[in-house]
């Protein structure tokens, strides 16, 4: 029977920036720190036994959950992992998303009384625990027991971010929130996951006042949350009316080391078109443009949309001018928006002269607008009526 060799711990990785441009961003819809996609492992032949780590995953991978069989294929084998054997089994079967699995595991790794699990180990445990948070709650508070005589096992910025994740993912904020407590009181300093894990949990029970405090000592941390997270707390800022504060985590988002992407770049234009700030909105687009990230065509709409809210055709013109400058040609429902922001300015004659170039482009407003001669018939009326 072949056992798994002494290994020491894994050099902790280093926290890098991301080099993608703002363009590679906002086109790849932002994926940061993307990394090659995990290949599920190929069965084994039928009656065969793990004799190697591979063939071990395999067997693991491919087993039912749930009913045992897992712990019978690792104590089964010719094969006998070791601790970093079953710290990749935990990862692997984290993969899976089994936490049942997970658990077996766990029961084969405690029949091993050769094996002392360690910190690494019980990280990978909670994590592949995924929402199962009672059961994250238990292997932590073990995983602590056991430090008391073995400080290899003494939990890391890691394991207290598994166990924040599990809690989040379980729905329960208020032990996401102890677990970031006991964190900080242990001398832990938390991570850019941790944080983000926070705000995800923050923003689905509606603690808003929590997230940007938390967002505000990320920030002092030196970390940038996720895309998802900036993008909901703009959104949720939008919906309070403060669409100034919005722009204020926008600039701080960067300051803080990451580049918009094209979820964050929406969901501000949006509290743009919900506050009428045509302005800011052509702002936007104007230095999406110049910084060579293209806004698409959505975009570029609700840009319109806000200058329609606003009453603005001036800013309307200028975004219609930018489309064109990104190659963008609008259809007839932006086109109908455009033409809607001159009329609500009260640029009768622009809105007629501009549905008369949409026709000539082969851009037809008649389902979604008034034609060019009704509102030139409207523009000559309205000049008739000035004299």
């Amino acid at each position: 029977m072949s056992r798994e060799g002494s290994q020491g711990p894994s050099p902790r990785p280093s926290r890098r920036n991301s080099s993608a441009n703002l363009q590679q961003r906002l086109q790849g819809g932002g994926s940061f720190g993307r990394s090659s996609p995990f290949v599920a492992p190929q069965p084994l032949n039928a009656g065969q036994i793990p004799s190697t780590m591979e063939m071990l995953k395999s067997a693991v991978w491919h087993a039912p959950a749930g009913k045992g069989a897992v712990q019978k294929v690792i104590s089964d084998g010719s094969f006998q992992p070791g601790v970093r054997g079953f710290t990749s089994l935990f990862q692997l079967v984290g993969k899976q998303k089994s936490w049942e699995k997970a658990l077996e595991v766990r029961e084969a790794l405690r029949a091993r009384t050769d094996l002392r699990p360690n910190c690494i180990t019980y990280s990978a445990l909670i994590s592949a625990l995924g929402n199962q948070w009672e059961k994250a709650l238990e292997v932590f508070r073990e995983q602590k027991e056991a430090a008391r005589n073995e400080p290899e096992c003494i939990p890391n910025t890691i394991t207290y971010s598994a166990l924040i994740s599990a809690c989040e993912k379980g729905g329960r904020l208020d032990q996401a929130l102890k677990a970031y407590a006991d964190m900080l009181e242990a001398g832990m300093q938390p991570d850019m996951i941790t944080y983000s894990n926070l705000l995800t949990a923050c923003e689905k029970h509606n603690e808003f006042g929590k997230a940007l405090d938390l967002l505000e000592k990320m920030h002092l941390a030196g970390f940038a949350g996720s895309p998802p997270n900036y993008a909901s707390i703009i959104q949720q800022l939008g919906a309070r009316g403060e669409w100034a504060r919005a722009v204020e985590v926008f600039l701080e988002l960067q300051m803080a080391g990451l580049e918009p992407n094209r979820q964050i770049c929406e969901a501000l234009l949006k509290v743009f078109e919900a506050a009428k700030q045509s302005k800011q909105a052509r702002q936007l687009l104007e230095s999406m443009v110049a910084a060579g990230a293209m806004p698409d065509l959505e975009l570029f709409s609700l840009g319109l949309r806000a200058s329609a809210a606003a009453s603005s055709g001036r800013d309307a013109e200028q975004i219609l001018h930018l489309m064109q400058k990104a190659s963008v040609r609008p259809d007839a429902a932006t086109a109908g928006v455009a033409v809607s922001a001159l009329k609500k300015s009260g640029d009768t004659a622009g809105a007629a002269r501009l549905t008369e170039r949409f026709a000539k482009g082969g851009i037809s407003l008649s389902s979604s607008g008034m034609t060019a001669a009704q509102l030139a018939r409207q523009s000559t009326g309205a000049a008739r009526r000035g004299h």
